[in-house]
């Protein structure tokens, strides 16, 4: 019996799908001060999903932010996915003064 439970867990309770793809749809602001300057998220979420992302703040940045918030749309609203998906980014030429770090914490 156990050892049915384990995979009935692993099959359908530990998805994301389970998790998140049925949780409801929400809108999600946070501002915090970080080393840089104020950082200001705001995320439309649906099934889990980030769909829509605006970053506002008093930092400096050399690039584009909006390369940031386009890269952050259509992936989970989860701290492996977002990580992910600014990997390939020099966060402090976005962002002087602010880390990934300090964007998680403006996430969640």
């Amino acid at each position: 019996d156990l050892a049915a439970i384990e995979k009935i867990k692993i099959e359908k309770y530990a998805t994301q799908e389970w998790n998140y793809g049925y949780s409801p749809n929400y809108s999600f602001k946070k501002a915090i001060r970080t080393a840089g300057g104020l950082l200001e998220m705001n995320l439309e979420v649906e099934k889990g999903m980030i769909q829509k992302v605006k970053i506002f703040g008093d930092f400096f940045n050399e690039k584009d932010i909006s390369e940031i918030e386009k890269a952050l749309e259509n992936i989970a609203h989860n701290d492996l996915a977002i990580t992910n998906a600014l990997q390939d980014f020099e966060i402090n030429k976005y962002f002087k003064g602010i880390t990934v770090d300090d964007l998680l914490s403006a996430m969640f």
